[in-house]
């Protein structure tokens, strides 16, 4: 069994540097529409996700949501941002 959090673990400082400024770029070339929903599936790195999967790949584990964001967010939606990567 995994207790995952995500902050730190899913994401760093400088992977969400990247997102920031990507989600300003946007903004600043009007394309809001694509902004929409960056609150959560952009706030996880596909790498660390890939790595999660090697683990899971590895042991057959069970994942344990310990992080804040199960109170930001229905398990469902967190189980859904890391589907999308």
């Amino acid at each position: 069994m995994v207790f995952l959090d995500i902050d730190g673990v899913l994401n760093c400082e400088g992977f969400l540097h990247d997102a920031h400024a990507l989600r300003k770029r946007l903004r600043d070339a009007g394309r809001d529409d694509e902004v929409d929903g960056f609150h959560g599936v952009h706030q996880i790195d596909p790498a660390r996700v890939e790595l999660l999967n090697t683990i899971y790949r590895a042991t057959q584990c069970e994942f344990v949501l310990s992080s804040s964001w199960r109170i930001l967010h229905e398990t469902s939606e967190v189980e859904e941002m890391l589907r999308f990567h």
